[in-house]
């Protein structure tokens, strides 16, 4: 990596969503309007994360913080229709978009976090599985008792009562980072291919993203969610989703390329 980027220390919350979005898309899922109090839900704080947002709107949001700030924005963004925050029904989407930069990771403004990003931020220097330790295979699918060592620093299946829950009231990382694993999943930048680097060291990596990618395609999430088991919370999990999907506990978390001179 031979680009130096800042992180969210935590997720999106829905305050800062606010400042810049008139629609809180937070909530239940779409898919089941009516699900039970604490079933697959966003809570409703101020403080916690964003979530129910699609890539689209992800891309959307970075580029008006960017605008804000009188940054580059990264997403050209085409064919766009709807409403951010998916009022009355319509959903925000494009067509396509293209990178402001050949690189992304040359983008001045804010963006989504590539898998190579995440990945290296969640670990903050770590090799085991967590930040705070290792996962037994006996716990990878478990969702009754306690892992301490998970429980101690992320919201999943066994703790979060299916739902997402404040930032910041788990213990970070050594660098700061709260709930990059557990909460909110993540949405990153890249879609889900990159294919086997092999033996030889890759400079840069970001997935296979290109151009023009269209609706129909998926783009990578990470860092699990408050209704995943462990298996899905490792630093190097990941997955993938239409770019139009809104799920509660899918939310953002943005990084932005360190200039020269800062």
């Amino acid at each position: 990596m031979t680009h130096a980027f800042l992180m969210q220390r935590t997720e999106l919350t829905q305050a800062q969503w606010g400042e810049l979005v008139e629609l809180n898309p937070s909530g239940p899922s779409p898919e089941y309007p009516t699900a039970p109090a604490g079933t697959h839900n966003d809570c409703l704080q101020p403080n916690c994360p964003v979530g129910n947002v699609n890539w689209w709107e992800a891309a959307e949001f970075a580029n008006r913080l960017s605008a804000k700030e009188g940054r580059q924005q990264c997403y050209l963004l085409e064919g766009c229709h709807g409403t951010v925050g998916g009022g009355d029904g319509a959903d925000f989407e494009c067509e396509t978009f293209e990178q402001a930069t050949e690189s992304i990771y040359d983008c001045g403004g804010y963006r989504l976090p590539t898998k190579v990003e995440h990945e290296y931020a969640a670990r903050a220097g770590t090799r085991t599985a967590y930040y705070s330790g290792d996962l037994p295979d006996e716990y990878a699918e478990e969702c009754v008792r306690l892992l301490p060592q998970l429980d101690a620093i992320g919201w999943y299946c066994a703790n979060a009562e299916d739902r997402t829950h404040p930032v910041a009231s788990k213990m970070a990382n050594r660098w700061g980072l709260y709930d990059i694993l557990g909460n909110a999943a993540e949405w990153r930048h890249n879609r889900p291919v990159m294919p086997d680097p092999g033996a030889a060291p890759w400079t840069d990596p970001f997935g296979e993203t290109g151009n023009g990618i269209s609706t129909s395609d998926a783009h990578e999430i990470g860092g699990g969610s408050m209704f995943l088991s462990p298996a899905f919370l490792r630093s190097a999990g990941r997955s993938a989703l239409d770019a139009t999907t809104r799920y509660p506990g899918i939310g953002i978390r943005l990084v932005r390329s360190l200039q020269e001179g800062e």
